[in-house]
C-alpha cells in the first residue's frame, strides 16, 4: 500500500501548481457564496442563475486572485516550508485581490452586493488559503 504522501510528492511540480490553482479558485467561489449567505442570515441561492451579475461577479473573481496570488509568490513556495512569511504573503495577497474585486463590483454597479460581504469575504479567503496551505503542510 502507497503513503499517500509519496504519491503526492511524486507528482510533477507544474501538476501541483494546477492543483493549487483550482483549489484557491473553488475556495474563492464558495468563500464568496458564504460571505452572502453569511450576510443575509440564510442560504444564498440567486434568483437568475447564470443571468445573475452577482454570479458572474462570483465566476470572475478567481480571474483577479489567481494572478495576485502568483505575484506574490503564493504557488511558488514549498507547502511544506511555510511558515510565518509566506502568511504574510498569503493575507497581503489576499487584501489586494479583495481591493480588486470590489473596484470590479463598485464598477460594475451591481447594487446587490453590500460592503459587508466584501469584509466578510476578506476573512472567509484569509482562513480558507491560510488554511489550506497549513493543512497541506
Amino acid at each position: 500500500m502507497y503513503n499517500i504522501s509519496k504519491i503526492i510528492l511524486g507528482i510533477p511540480r507544474s501538476a501541483k501548481i494546477s492543483l493549487l490553482i483550482a483549489v484557491d479558485s473553488v475556495l474563492i467561489i464558495s468563500a464568496l457564496w458564504l460571505s452572502f449567505t453569511l450576510h443575509l442570515d440564510y442560504l444564498y441561492w440567486p434568483l437568475g442563475g447564470m443571468n445573475d451579475p452577482i454570479v458572474l461577479l462570483m465566476l470572475i473573481a478567481p480571474g483577479f486572485a489567481i494572478p495576485v496570488f502568483m505575484h506574490f509568490g503564493l504557488y511558488r513556495a514549498i507547502i511544506r516550508y511555510l511558515g510565518i512569511r509566506a502568511l504574510f504573503s498569503i493575507i497581503k495577497a489576499v487584501m489586494v485581490y479583495a481591493a480588486l474585486w470590489g473596484l470590479i463590483v463598485f464598477l460594475s454597479d451591481v447594487q446587490e452586493v453590500p460592503p459587508s460581504v466584501m469584509f466578510i469575504n476578506v476573512m472567509l479567503v484569509m482562513l480558507a488559503v491560510g488554511g489550506s496551505r497549513m493543512y497541506a503542510r
